[in-house]
């Protein structure tokens, strides 16, 4: 009985305890809901729901806009790597791209490009390297095939390693010898091939070879070509003897006759309105003074601008003018890149690169040709003696050539001073916080 009673004593007090804990509880939500709707009426004060709309609307702007530029980035980024797949396959297939350098012409970058392809084809079809027995690894057939095909690999890729270095050594005067190398390589491979019974095949080597002979006509073609360049530089100073006393008299026969013809202008301006047979008969003699300095200033000028042998050069500025914008000269300078150096010098914060320097007989008429024909693509509409055509390289190639004017080019140019110029400003905007410890690019 006694215990009973304690029993529900202590029960009332258990319950007494928690109606206690509920109340507080329930006292500690009112309180905090009390906090979140004074914080929540604050908040509608200080920021209303349009304001809330509008600073989303900004930043879902913002995003879009970031979506819209890495969107832009990531195309650019594709389109890199669909161009670099070719590379990749040829260096997987153990066969490394060409290089080439800035003084390469673009034919013959076509025309190596076009051999690496071929030989890229014969990889493909396993008929780069000849398997010709069959090879166990620990009486196993399978293990032995495995390390043939590894070794296969190896084999291909030493000898593409040998052929580049043969072709870095190649000289006009050790095409032949370069090619018995060639073969050498190939019969020494052989040897080390014979435990595994592999080989480099016949067709693999004679497409190196043609390959060779690709690099080798082309320094035969350069070593001509200074040749030519002997025999231009003579026929440049043969004409600057025989035209440099026609030019002098020129200018001055032009000058005289332009004073004249200014003279009987106006002396007719100040005859006009009167009709006696006299001024009739001065004015016909003016008129025919004036007939015959125009038709002697037309010859002059056609004198002066008679046959001559010189350079056309097609240049470009990528730092000074931007992208697409060419130059169209002509210089009859015996050494024309004289004169691109001289372009460079002072007018412009770059030097500018080469496309082409071709040397032709006629080169005044070939330049007013090509001007002419480029002639809606001129930056300066104003004025036409400024040079500057906002035109493809390829575009002006085919112009030259549809004129008979046949010269090496090049599309890929340098622009050093500008790419590292470029660099450099990249350095000081990535360290404009602290100047002193800007970091340059190694390439510099």
């Amino acid at each position: 009985m006694y215990w009973d009673v304690i029993s529900v004593a202590g029960a009332v007090v258990l319950f007494a305890l928690l109606v206690l804990i509920y109340a507080w509880i329930k006292r500690n939500e009112v309180t905090s809901l009390d906090k979140k709707t004074a914080s929540l009426k604050k908040r509608l004060i200080d920021s209303p729901p349009e304001f809330e709309i509008k600073e989303n609307e900004t930043n879902t702007s913002q995003i879009e806009e970031k979506i819209g530029a890495g969107g832009e980035i990531l195309h650019s980024l594709e389109q890199d790597v669909e161009a670099l797949r070719p590379i990749v396959e040829m260096v997987q297939s153990g066969l490394y791209p060409p290089t080439f350098g800035y003084l390469d012409s673009e034919d013959l970058k076509d025309s190596v490009r076009l051999k690496r392809v071929e030989q890229l084809d014969l990889i493909k079809k396993d008929a780069a390297v000849t398997k010709y027995g069959t090879f166990t690894l620990f009486g196993s057939q399978k293990n032995g095939a495995a390390l043939v095909s590894d070794y296969k690999k190896v084999f291909l890729r030493t000898f593409n390693a040998e052929f580049e270095d043969i072709r870095k050594k190649l000289r006009v005067s050790n095409r032949e010898a370069s090619k018995d190398k060639l073969d050498r390589v190939s019969e020494q491979l052989e040897k080390l091939g014979e435990v595994l019974s592999i080989e480099i095949n016949h067709e693999y080597l004679v497409a190196k070879v043609r390959e060779l002979d690709v690099w080798a006509s082309n320094l035969q073609e350069r070593h001509e070509a200074k040749e030519q360049r002997k025999e231009q530089q003579r026929l440049l100073r043969e004409q600057k003897k025989e035209f440099k006393k026609d030019d002098e008299e020129l200018e001055a026969e032009i000058e005289v006759s332009t004073a004249m013809l200014n003279k009987a202008r106006k002396r007719a301006v100040e005859l006009v309105g009167m009709t006696d047979k006299d001024v009739a008969d001065e004015l016909s003699i003016l008129r025919q003074e004036i007939a015959k300095n125009e038709a002697k200033i037309e010859e002059s000028m056609s004198e002066a601008q008679k046959t001559k042998v010189g350079y056309i050069y097609v240049i470009s500025n990528h730092g000074s003018f931007g992208k697409g914008v060419i130059k169209i000269g002509m210089t009859r300078r015996l050494e024309p890149m004289d004169r691109v150096v001289e372009l460079g010098d002072a007018s412009v914060p770059y030097r500018f690169d080469v496309h082409t320097i071709a040397f032709v007989e006629n080169a005044p008429e070939i330049e007013r040709k090509l001007h002419r024909h480029f002639d809606q693509h001129r930056v300066n509409k104003d004025n036409n003696r400024k040079e500057f055509f906002e035109v493809s390289v390829d575009d002006v190639r085919r112009a030259m050539e549809s004129l008979g004017v046949d010269s090496e080019w090049f599309y890929d140019v340098e622009a050093r001073e500008y790419s590292e110029s470029d660099l450099m400003r990249s350095a000081r905007l990535r360290n404009r916080d602290d100047p002193d410890e800007t970091v340059y690019p190694e390439a510099i």
